[in-house]
């Protein structure tokens, strides 16, 4: 916002009206600053509170998506079915139900 301001851009506050290049303007800009900051720390403590209390009750939590759940067997048969050619490996990961990506990651943990 200083940047437009600086170029003679006229800066609306929704719910305060005009931010001019004054004294008072560049004030309220930076308590409105301040107070934007002060509230996305607030958030981040209060994520990070949240999540230590989370792993302190449950020693089975997780951020992010569950692991993908597959038939091992079946996964065996059909790494043995792309290695022969039998099918392509886009049938293979279709037919186990995961993704292009996880094929491949799981055929290199293999």
């Amino acid at each position: 916002m200083r940047d437009l301001m600086e170029r003679g851009v006229t800066v609306r506050v929704l719910n305060m009206g005009t931010v001019e290049d004054t004294p008072m303007g560049r004030m309220m800009l930076t308590v409105m600053f301040a107070m934007a900051e002060f509230d996305r720390d607030m958030i981040v403590q209060r994520l990070a509170e949240g999540m230590e209390v989370a792993r302190a009750n449950n020693p089975d939590f997780r951020i992010g998506r569950k692991p993908v759940e597959y038939d091992e067997q079946q996964f065996r048969d059909l790494t043995k079915m792309v290695d022969s050619g039998e099918i392509t490996a886009k049938e293979a990961w279709e037919t186990l139900g995961v993704g292009k990506t996880t094929w491949y990651k799981l055929r290199k943990a293999a």
